[in-house]
């Protein structure tokens, strides 16, 4: 009955992100991920990041998600197998149908409810938290309960790359629950078959390590046994098994050693490169400014479990402004977390009710062990406060405020709403505006939807907001550069991309859009200068390479621009520009035979596309092979039959081989479709 109760909830609850878009990091870690997209080997998978960049690349992420990785893949299969784009209720881009992986988010997120019922029920069993079974089992599920309509958990549920949290929380509780049914044995058995014992350990560490391959935090829950077994050896019910806890200590702690040491490996033994607004507080030279600020974050993550009211998909840059002088008032929720935290602790060894001590220790144990990792006390970590990061210890949080279900219930209400805001990116991205108005990435990412929406006056408000906010914020210089090239603005334009690559001299785009701007505005040296440069950070940069062969024919290079193009087009023959490119080049220079022969091989890869029909039927027009020409032109207006220009030409095929009907006819059409087409008027 409670697991049916609670799967109905956690259904009822995140049934709304059904209808979500990809949002946020959706786009870089499943659609613009190679390693999803099947574009990899599955075998690249593991050695590859998360977000599909070598883990030996100087520049990955480092995070080493290979599991989940091939879930996504699994689902970008599922996506096209099953035949939901036909209904637009579901989301598509491109053909990846974001449906699907929300709804397996929704499934896993059910199923991981319903085990956290069943391990929560074993959980306060085992260490007799509770008298009475029945109350233990009301207790499990009033916990789990509170833990499934947890707005903390939003950003887990709703975006797709949540899964990881979710996949590695599955394993790591499976893990947990060996440990519990082992802990039992160990309780109820005067004589311990250390053969079985041995294989439980065995498993928890699999399971552990298994949900570290989904998401780096699922190995703290070997370390959380490994506290359990301690609180277990201060209860006299295990004295005469001692030797056997520490037995099991040493081999959790030796499998935890082997399994991080083996992550790391995978790493390097390189940790990963950060900017300062990923992580500002780690960045500040005095140890008491960092200290101080640690423990103001350490803070906010406690007041957004408790009031999760005030929730962001962001958190960097500025959006919590570091504290740096003593008689900052902020420091004051400092003092009060920590008397606060001490208090408990207290209660938790000195307590005069040692079911409230155990319950206190387990709890505590459940909320701070998974949150170790993301404390900055052992390595700096890549964000400031990230929702994501308290999904497991959300568990030991929840054991602690059952008595605050109650509060939490009454603002239902308002938290449902926080789904919505995941829906769709103008959403998530304008909620985090009201709860950080100071974040720059916040008003980056409001920018960079407005321009994907067509709203080039919002983006451009704010992408200035976020550069007056964040002032080498190379990105945000970049992507309005973009905008006003666009807009015509070019000397503006130029500037702000110099100022981009003054900033971070590797910024292969930023060069190559400078190097446009400067084509555009006829500084030919400069352009060059500028394209190279970007070739020089990015070694495999086909865009850039078709990009510098334009400014090659301008300055009548051309066998430098059949270089770039043909070396662009080595790199990436799907790119159709380089290919048109190539033929228009090779049939003003009247080299008509290899500008067939290019056209042919295009269509190996490009075989609907008009505009590269239309090439190769004016080349076998000048060729005098008329009956293809006439095919290669019927095709092309067969494709885009509001094109005058196709029209146009094949009007004057038919002029020069003397059917003057047909071009007429031909001729009139192309001047319904484009009246102000002068050349045909003549």
């Amino acid at each position: 009955m409670y697991a049916m109760v609670v799967s109905l909830v956690s259904i009822i609850i995140y049934s709304v992100s059904l209808m979500g878009d990809f949002v946020f990091d959706d786009t870089e870690a499943i659609l613009n991920n190679r390693d999803v997209m099947n574009d990899t080997s599955i075998g690249q998978l593991f050695v590859n990041d998360f977000w599909g960049t070598a883990m030996s690349d100087k520049m990955s992420h480092k995070s080493y998600r290979p599991l989940t990785v091939l879930v996504f893949r699994l689902l970008r299969f599922l996506s096209h197998t099953f035949v939901l784009s036909t209904n637009p209720w579901y989301p598509m881009i491109g053909e990846m149908n974001a449906f699907v992986y929300h709804l397996f988010n929704v499934l896993m997120y059910t199923i991981l409810n319903v085990l956290l019922l069943i391990v929560l029920n074993n959980l306060l069993m085992t260490y007799r938290l509770y008298n009475d079974n029945n109350k233990i089992k009301r207790n499990a599920f009033l916990a789990t309960l509170l833990f499934t309509s947890h707005p903390i958990h939003t950003e887990s549920v709703s975006a797709c790359v949540g899964a990881a949290d979710l996949l590695s929380s599955m394993f790591a509780l499976i893990s947990l629950l060996i440990y519990l049914k082992s802990s039992r044995q160990l309780y109820d058995n005067n004589c311990v078959n250390l053969s079985n014992y041995g294989i439980n350990c065995l498993f928890i560490i699999s399971m552990s390590t298994i949900a570290m391959l989904f998401k780096e935090l699922g190995i703290t829950f070997i370390g959380l046994c490994i506290v359990f077994d301690l609180i277990l050896m201060t209860d006299l019910r295990y004295k005469y098994k001692t030797k056997l806890l520490i037995y099991r200590i040493i081999c959790l702690t030796i499998g935890t050693i082997f399994a991080i040491f083996m992550r790391f490996k995978v790493m390097d033994f390189r940790g990963p490169k950060f900017q300062r607004g990923d992580n500002p507080s780690s960045f500040e030279e005095t140890l008491y400014i960092r200290i101080i600020n640690y423990n103001y974050i350490y803070a906010i993550n406690a007041w957004i479990l408790i009031f999760p009211d005030w929730l962001c998909f962001d958190w960097s840059m500025s959006c919590i402004p570091l504290i740096k002088s003593f008689y900052d008032f902020r420091n004051v929720f400092i003092i009060i977390f920590w008397m606060t935290l001490l208090l408990v602790f207290k209660s938790a060894l000195l307590h005069k009710d040692e079911q409230i001590r155990r319950q206190l220790q387990i709890s505590l144990s459940l909320c701070l062990v998974p949150f170790i990792p993301s404390s900055n006390i052992f390595f700096r970590v890549g964000f400031v406060v990230a929702e994501r990061a308290l999904f497991l210890p959300s568990i030991g949080f929840v054991l602690i405020i059952i008595i605050g279900i109650n509060i939490i219930s009454n603002r239902f209400s308002n938290y449902s709403k926080r789904n919505f805001e995941w829906t769709t990116e103008k959403r998530l991205f304008s909620s985090g505006l009201r709860v950080c108005p100071l974040n720059a990435k916040v008003h980056y990412n409001i920018a960079k939807n407005a321009a994907d929406f067509g709203d080039k006056n919002k983006a451009i408000e704010e992408y200035r907001e976020a550069i007056r906010l964040n002032p080498v914020y190379e990105q945000a210089f970049n992507n309005l550069a973009n905008i006003l090239k666009d807009s015509g603005y070019l000397h503006e334009s130029s500037e702000l991309l110099i100022k981009a690559v003054k900033i971070r001299p590797t910024f292969a785009a930023a060069w190559m859009n400078l190097g446009i701007v400067q084509t555009t505005l006829k500084q030919y040296i400069e352009a060059e200068v500028s394209y190279l440069n970007a070739i020089k950070h990015r070694n495999r940069y086909p865009q850039c390479l078709y990009n510098l062969g334009n400014l090659y024919v301008k300055q009548n290079r051309y066998s430098e621009a059949y270089k770039m193009w043909m070396t662009a087009i080595e790199m990436n023959p799907t790119l159709l520009s380089p290919w048109n490119n190539l033929i228009i080049m090779l049939d003003n220079t009247q080299d008509y035979h290899k500008a067939l022969d290019i056209g042919l091989q295009a269509l190996v890869y490009h075989t609907n596309e008009s505009s590269l029909l239309f090439n190769i039927a004016n080349v076998l027009g000048k060729l005098n092979m008329f009956n293809e020409s006439e095919t290669y032109f019927m095709k092309a207006i067969a494709l885009n039959p509001n094109n005058a220009q196709y029209f146009a030409n094949l009007g004057v095929l038919y002029h020069r081989f003397n059917d003057y009907t047909k071009a007429i006819t031909n001729y009139k059409i192309a001047l319904q479709l484009n009246p102000k087409f002068e050349s045909v008027q003549k």
